[in-house]
C-alpha cells in the first residue's frame, strides 16, 4: 500500500499540498507510470489526473515536472504483509554462482526460505524460494540478477 503524505512538503519548488496522510487504495484509482516505472522503496509522487485517478511517478521523473496539475507527495507504507516468490534460475555453471545470487538477494533484504541447486553438463538450475514484501517488483529483481550475474541465461517466476 502507499501512503499519501500531503503535509506541506515540496515535491518541486512549484508544487505544494496540505492535508493528512491517507492510504491510497480501497476505491482510489491509481496506476504506476510507465515512463519511470516506480517500485518500492524508491521516492514517489502522484499526479492527480482527470478521470484516471492518480498516476504514480518517481519523485525525480522528468515527465512529472512538465505536467500542470495537482502533484501530491507519496510515500510507501511500511510493508507488513509478505508473500512467497519462487525463482527458477538457469545459468552456465561457475564457481561461486550460488553465492553471487544469494549475496544479491540478501542485499535487497529478502528472506531466503529454500534453495535447490543442480548442475548438469555445465548448466545450473537453481530454484530459490523467497519471502518478499507483497508489492515487490519481481521483474525488477529478475533484471538486477540478470545484469549483475552474466552467467544467468534465464529466470522464470
Amino acid at each position: 500500500q502507499i501512503l499519501i503524505d500531503r503535509q506541506e512538503q515540496k515535491v518541486d519548488k512549484k508544487f505544494q499540498e496540505k492535508s493528512s496522510d491517507i492510504i491510497l487504495g480501497g476505491g482510489v484509482l491509481y496506476r504506476f507510470a510507465k515512463c519511470c516505472n516506480p517500485s518500492f522503496p524508491q521516492p514517489i509522487v502522484g499526479y492527480v489526473t482527470r478521470g484516471n485517478g492518480i498516476s504514480i511517478h518517481l519523485h525525480n521523473c522528468r515527465n512529472i515536472k512538465n505536467l500542470n496539475g495537482q502533484i501530491i507527495n507519496l510515500k510507501w507504507e511500511e510493508i507488513r504483509e509478505k508473500k512467497n516468490l519462487s525463482l527458477k534460475i538457469f545459468a552456465s555453471d561457475k564457481k561461486g554462482l550460488l553465492q553471487d545470487i544469494l549475496t544479491i538477494v540478501s542485499s535487497k533484504a529478502l528472506n531466503v526460505l529454500s534453495v535447490d541447486a543442480k548442475t548438469s553438463d555445465g548448466l545450473a538450475q537453481i530454484n530459490v524460494l523467497l519471502e518478499v514484501p507483497r508489492n515487490i517488483d519481481a521483474e525488477k529483481l529478475k533484471l538486477i540478477l540478470l545484469k549483475k550475474i552474466p552467467n544467468i541465461i534465464d529466470i522464470k517466476t
